[in-house]
């Protein structure tokens, strides 16, 4: 499997596809806590790939 962009799987979008911007501060949040740089995060909101989306569960 191929990972999108660090943190696959992570929901942060509504089922239409809306960015729910207090989940993906959360996100965020942890993963610079973890080490990640703050420019990932910025990656991380740009992410198209379907599996930050409610009810899609794809594999990256």
């Amino acid at each position: 499997m191929i990972g999108c962009c660090g943190a696959e799987s992570s929901k942060f979008k509504d089922k239409d596809g809306n960015i729910d911007q207090e989940r993906l501060n959360e996100i965020a949040a942890k993963k610079e806590s973890q080490g990640w740089a703050p420019e990932s995060a910025l990656r991380l909101q740009k992410c198209s790939c379907p599996c930050h989306q409610d009810g899609m569960h794809v594999m990256c």
